[in-house]
């Protein structure tokens, strides 16, 4: 996972120095590899529980001691802990991949774009629906639209529609300049 948010990472720097961009093949694969982790993260960040205890263990070859069990973690590995146990968040990091990838098949078609609005701020939800992508406040990555700036009703359409979608939150630098939002919530 480190691996797409690095490579993410570097493609943003380079869209948010030059603020307009068209993207290639390769760069749309990032921006779609990245958003389905975003997605497929979102989708699992309920646990339902911290440990999964097995149903029988004969008893361990080695207790790894806690900083093992992080170095191994670090390094993608699944380890036991010591009563045998394994970390609910090691599991979900196999289902999680296995996520990306379809969530990524599903976008592989996908061209990206940059859009700024005229005026006003994004959103940003907590699960992403809609293949809109914000980096900063004024500037966002947009599946199967060409690059340029939006209206300020086009910046209330995609508010409102991720406002519409998101299941516990949605954050802003400034609620007050995101319009389509519902005047309560500024």
């Amino acid at each position: 996972m480190k691996r797409i948010e690095d490579a993410f990472q570097k493609l943003a720097t380079t869209i948010l120095a030059e603020r307009h961009f068209d993207f290639d093949e390769a760069q749309c694969d990032v921006i779609s590899e990245f958003y389905a982790l975003w997605q497929a993260r979102a989708e699992r960040r309920h646990l339902p529980m911290q440990y999964v205890e097995p149903a029988g263990t004969l008893g361990m070859r080695h207790e790894h001691s806690a900083d093992e069990l992080e170095i191994l973690e670090k390094n993608g590995y699944i380890a036991a802990r010591p009563d045998g146990s394994f970390a609910m968040r090691d599991l979900m990091g196999t289902v999680i991949y296995l996520n990306v990838d379809r969530i990524r098949d599903a976008l592989a078609a996908k061209r990206w774009g940059l859009i700024e609005p005229v005026d006003g701020e994004f959103c940003v939800p907590d699960v992403p629906q809609h293949g809109i992508l914000p980096l900063t406040p004024t500037l966002a990555l947009i599946a199967n639209e060409t690059s340029g700036r939006i209206t300020e009703k086009n910046l209330a359409d995609i508010n409102r529609a991720m406002f519409g979608l998101c299941q516990e939150y949605l954050f802003a630098r400034d609620l007050s300049r995101c319009p389509g939002l519902p005047t309560d919530l500024a």
